[in-house]
């Protein structure tokens, strides 16, 4: 196990999410299973969603988190995994 660091990529906040999240995307090299992440917006909101694919997360089912820590699952490294954290606007 490891503590991995995210770089986030983009923020997406002119134009909201159809549920009117404001968006921002993150990149974890090499993770394992086991492996760990924690996160921040960098704006500073609250977090409502999270998606990541080989990664589940310590986000409450009612959000409103305001960093979230993913665990990577799986047997094999990937080599990139993306993320993407949906938060207030």
């Amino acid at each position: 196990m490891a503590a991995r660091t995210a770089t986030q990529l983009d923020t997406y906040t002119p134009t909201p999410s159809p549920d009117g999240l404001a968006i921002e995307f993150y990149r974890v090299a090499a993770a394992t299973a086991g492996d760990t992440c924690t996160i921040t917006p960098k704006r500073g909101r609250l977090i409502q969603k999270v998606m990541a694919m080989n990664a589940t997360s310590d986000l409450p089912a009612t959000g409103n988190a305001t960093q979230v820590i993913l665990t990577f699952i799986g047997g094999a490294a990937t080599s990139l995994e993306d993320v993407i954290i949906y938060s207030q606007p």
